[in-house]
């Protein structure tokens, strides 16, 4: 990632925004359930919204952990969750506040804080990471971030420097290689004086779509036979 610097310290992270319908859960605001009355709000008389990370991070520091958890699903999934992922976890609102409330205090183990996790249906580590990005969460010293599968890929791509001890991760095991992954973050934010949400965004964005130039000088000889 050395030679990408500017582009890592400049990436526009507050900015990344993403715009979801109200069509797209309109069964949710009309069921009745936990979630119906946030998203009701959320998106009252508007047929769509934007959201972006600086709109989540300020709805963390109102300490409102089921409206973020909403706000962030709509953010990270514009057009919805995957089968029943979303009723699964809007039903478990509370049990999940009392989970990131714990979390925002402060994470020392992390495989016993993700067990946590496991009765609620439908959330994964690609979810569950971004809610504690948003919160400000940390595993001992090190700052939370998203591990997606997107990133996932990037990893598995190995064109990118610095993510190279990760490789091989899978969904599978991806909760097991966390905090490795949160170290490799620290290190290049500390590297390259860029955020967390920089780097992690940088690979996000960047890291399935960069091809190493080709050696010029095996291509010169390859031209003349």
């Amino acid at each position: 990632m050395d030679r990408y610097i500017e582009l890592i310290k400049n990436m526009p992270v507050d900015e990344h925004s993403f715009t979801t319908r109200k069509s797209t859960w309109a069964k949710f605001i009309q069921n009745g359930k936990p979630a119906s009355r946030i998203l009701s709000e959320m998106f009252s008389e508007k047929n769509e919204i934007e959201l972006s990370r600086a709109d989540l991070f300020a709805l963390a520091k109102q300490n409102d952990y089921q409206r973020l958890a909403i706000a962030t699903i709509l953010w990270g999934y514009p057009a919805g969750m995957r089968g029943n992922h979303f009723e699964n976890i809007s039903n478990k609102l509370v049990l999940l506040e009392e989970i990131l409330k714990e979390a925002v205090l402060g994470i020392e183990d992390w495989d016993a804080h993700y067990s946590k996790t496991k009765s609620i249906r439908g959330l994964g580590l690609s979810t569950y990471t971004k809610f504690l990005y948003f919160c400000g969460a940390k595993v001992k010293t090190l700052p939370c971030v998203i591990l997606d599968q997107r990133i996932i890929d990037v990893v598995n791509k190995g064109v990118l420097s610095g993510l190279g001890s990760l490789h091989g991760v899978r969904t599978s095991n991806a909760s097991k290689k966390y905090c490795d992954y949160l170290k490799i973050i620290d290190e290049a934010s500390k590297k390259y004086g860029a955020s967390h949400g920089g780097v992690e965004m940088f690979i996000f964005a960047f890291g399935l779509n960069i091809k190493p130039a080709p050696n010029r000088s095996l291509l010169a000889l390859t031209s003349r036979g």
